[in-house]
């Protein structure tokens, strides 16, 4: 009956120390490393874009580096409840053929563990003008991480 007791306590002790070490897991971990911009969506058309040279690196301790296309620069990010946010850190990409200044963007998590980017649920997403009319571009870009 002792022994009994104390293999139970064993157990439970050990239990407890798995759910603890489990809880102290660093949400940033499953975003760090190189993310490839693969696929874009508009108006229910999707288009592969590996080809663009849009990529982003991010890195453990919250900084990172941002490519897109000819442009470059240092970031920071942080994860959010939805996935991540990063900032271009002053650096502004504008690419006014989206309808869209980039300066700091929020990416959530895909179904697929891929992170999207959604022009439309951006702080910095405008409409453009053309001769008096406005148009509004809404993309999707899908990101996925790279080595996995």
């Amino acid at each position: 009956m002792k022994r009994s007791k104390s293999i139970f306590i064993l157990l439970t002790v050990v239990l407890l120390a798995v759910t603890i070490a489990a809880c102290g897991t660093d949400p940033k971990a499953q975003y760090v490393g190189k993310w490839m911009a693969v696929t874009a969506e508009s108006g229910g058309t999707k288009q592969n874009v590996e080809d663009n040279n849009v990529y982003f690196t991010l890195e453990q301790d919250g900084t990172g580096f941002v490519n897109l296309g000819d442009t470059s620069n240092n970031v920071t990010w942080e994860v959010t409840d939805a996935g991540v946010t990063v900032d271009l850190n002053g650096l502004t990409f504008d690419v006014s053929n989206l309808g869209m200044n980039l300066e700091k963007f929020e990416m959530t998590k895909g179904t697929n563990g891929e992170l999207v980017l959604d022009t439309e649920k951006q702080s910095t997403y405008h409409t453009t003008s053309y001769n008096g009319m406005n148009f509004t571009f809404a993309m999707k870009i899908y990101f996925e991480k790279q080595g996995e």
